[in-house]
């Protein structure tokens, strides 16, 4: 766990000011899906895709929809001293869902759909991806986190 989990904002960002002072730096979250033979890659709060806002738009709906069925954020993967509110646009707006939101608008057939990432996913992702695929009829979506494939099947 790091100091952030722990509610201890003060130290983690100690460490990012060191981490910062040498040279490291955080690698990025992206996810990234393919439409024949491009590859659409997405990072958190990405809005240069030129389907940005269509992709926001069919995000929000999905997000909505997932809600009145009983998902219900948990923001306690958001590992910022900010506030709820900004906790929760953290969460909405993850690489992995403007990813699936881009699949579903693009691929009109309802295939299965593949998403690769880069990173974990958080468990608040797994969760609302759950009630995305029981909700709206996606038989499969696969979840690629480094060398482990995640298999997610209706509310499986």
């Amino acid at each position: 766990m790091t100091y952030a989990a722990y509610g201890r904002y003060e130290d983690a960002a100690r460490v990012r000011k060191i981490f910062r002072e040498i040279g490291v730096k955080k690698e990025t979250c992206l996810s990234w899906v393919e439409e024949g033979n491009i590859v659409h890659t997405f990072s958190a709060e990405d809005r240069s895709h030129f389907k940005s806002k269509d992709i926001y738009k069919k995000l929000d709906e999905l997000e909505d929809e997932i809600e009145k069925v009983g998902y219900v954020v948990d923001t306690s993967y958001v590992l910022r001293d900010v506030g709820d509110e900004e906790k929760n646009m953290a969460i909405r707006f993850q690489s992995e869902r403007l990813a699936i939101a881009f699949a579903l608008i693009t691929f009109q057939d309802r295939r299965p759909i593949r998403i690769m990432k880069n990173l974990r996913i958080c468990g608040d992702c797994h969760t609302a991806i759950k009630f995305k695929s029981k909700c709206f009829g996606i038989g499969f979506i696969g979840l690629r986190m480094g060398n482990v494939l995640v298999v997610i099947i209706g509310d499986k």
